[in-house]
């Protein structure tokens, strides 16, 4: 088994669900290191994995999101912004453009809410 190979099953391991499973899974890659005779990658694996509860853990939403992450939603708001403001906008403008914008947020927010209580006492 070549480096690439190792770096791949590395890389499948915040998915692996199961202490067990994850564990074994290390001790595996730590032993195909050690074999292949990568002892400086094998003695950082291994200082790596003694700090695993430090690791964040993956997080997946269980509601539907069709692709959109926090990012996109800022993204589409600064894009939002930057039609109507650019360098050359005075300072009356932009604050006028804000407190626009803002409203407006604030209605859709609501808008939001109002649908998300009549989905829950649909049930």
């Amino acid at each position: 088994m070549n480096l690439k190979l190792i770096y791949d099953k590395i890389l499948t391991l915040p998915f692996i669900s199961g202490k067990e499973k994850f564990e074994s899974e290390c001790d595996s890659i730590l032993k195909l290191l050690k074999e292949k005779n990568y002892n400086k990658s094998a003695d950082y694996f291994e200082k790596i994995c003694k700090l695993k509860l430090k690791w964040a853990t993956c997080y997946t939403p269980q509601v539907f999101t069709a692709g959109i992450h926090t990012t996109s939603r800022i993204e589409s708001i600064n894009a939002v912004i930057k039609q109507y403001v650019n360098s050359n906008s005075e300072i009356s403008n932009i604050l006028d453009f804000m407190v626009a914008f803002e409203e407006k947020l604030q209605i859709k927010n609501e808008i939001e809410e109002e649908k998300s209580v009549e989905r829950f006492t649909l049930f």
